[in-house]
């Protein structure tokens, strides 16, 4: 399972049991590298999931873009993803925000699938008011990412 939110969680049953691992960090996937050479995160990597797309890091990465004193958002006190998806379609920044937080998820959810090799990835509903959107092309897009040799898997909300 992959909770999208203020992080990006992960837990992984194996063989009706829980995973756990010598040191706690079996499931700390939002830590896994997702854009090599990416932002600095406070887990001491770079590019991990949640430095490039968790909603800790989203108004920062609006605000420190130039668009952002003309884009919707600006208007906004709190930024989270659910304003990004609304204003997507009629707003340049949030559109490119969405889309590469689609991208990054995916790419999290690919490396999930070649790592675990699951029966199902489930992805948790932490972006309330973002819709089935997120989930729908997080499940599409990790499917045409994914290793041939892998079997299938198939991606729940």
């Amino acid at each position: 399972m992959m909770t999208l939110g203020t992080g990006i969680g992960l837990a992984a049953v194996v063989d009706g049991r829980l995973l756990h691992s010598s040191h706690g960090q079996a499931t700390i996937g939002g830590h896994l590298t997702v854009v090599v050479g990416g932002r600095p995160y406070t887990c001491g990597n770079r590019g991990c999931a949640e430095a490039e797309a968790s909603t800790s890091v989203l108004p920062e990465l609006a605000r420190s873009d130039l668009r952002f004193s003309t884009s919707a958002l600006s208007s906004f006190e709190a930024i989270d993803y659910s304003k990004v998806f609304l204003l997507a379609g009629t707003d340049p920044l949030c559109r490119d925000l969405r889309d590469r937080a689609l991208a990054v998820w995916s790419a999290l959810a690919v490396s999930l699938v070649h790592a675990y090799d699951p029966e199902i990835l489930i992805v948790g509903e932490g972006h309330r008011g973002c819709g089935r959107r997120p989930f729908r092309s997080v499940g599409r897009l990790s499917r045409t990412l994914r290793m041939d040799t892998v079997g299938e898997c198939a991606t729940s909300p």
